[in-house]
């Protein structure tokens, strides 16, 4: 086990830091140089976070997500007034604890930001999917075995209440997009040049079969 190379050791195992000297040395400076590093990070945050003043709380989305696109709210809209801030965590007026390193600072004053619609929240999901689903199969028809994203939302802003219907469920930016990742199930984006490429997750023949199959008709 001590024999083991490790990335905190330089790359080199327990074993060797304890019998070479000079290795030992390199350790405790690198040691020494990560904690001055630390103490200045945790400085300058405790300078921003003073207690009475402002931040906002991160919003909780993975961080892959926050981290890979830059149309998602990262930040609450509601301005927290910091009562306090040691060992790492901010304390709102409420009590309520935050990680001091994932708050964004702001002026205590500054204006209450508007809540974004989490894209993924089950209520809005369900309020949405049934507005647009009945231009799913029309879309895989389309689609074939691969279409680029410009012609899909060519063919999406053609069809015939498809902008009403995507503003009636809450798709005002990027409708098509948002119609395309309202339904996983159906449809896979991969981004490329000229706006990338969408795929059906069915057959083209499957989805003209569905569409051609008659309604029982009602008694």
């Amino acid at each position: 086990m001590n024999r083991k190379p490790m990335k905190s050791l330089m790359g080199s195992s327990p074993n060797e830091v304890t019998t070479n000297p000079e290795l030992k040395f390199q350790v405790m400076e690198k040691q020494a140089e990560n904690i001055r590093t630390n103490y200045e990070e945790d400085a300058k945050i405790k300078s921003r976070l003073q207690p009475g003043s402002g931040f906002r709380a991160p919003k909780p989305y993975p961080r892959a997500l926050t981290t890979a696109r830059s149309d998602v709210q990262r930040y609450e809209g509601k301005v927290r007034a910091v009562q306090s801030n040691e060992f790492g965590l901010v304390t709102d007026a409420d009590g309520k604890p935050f990680p001091a390193k994932l708050v964004l600072p702001v002026n205590i004053d500054s204006e209450q930001l508007a809540e974004e619609a989490d894209p993924r929240d089950p209520r809005r999901l369900a309020q949405a999917r049934p507005i647009l689903e009945k231009y799913v199969q029309p879309a895989l028809v389309f689609i074939g075995k691969r279409t680029g994203f410009p012609q899909i939302g060519g063919f999406l802003n053609r069809q015939a209440g498809f902008p009403a219907d995507a503003a009636r469920a809450n798709i005002k930016k990027a409708p098509v997009k948002g119609f395309l990742e309202l339904f996983p199930e159906h449809f896979r984006i991969e981004a490329g040049p000229g706006g990338g490429y969408v795929y059906p997750r069915i057959e083209a023949s499957v989805a003209r079969r569905r569409m051609n199959v008659k309604q029982p008709a009602k008694v």
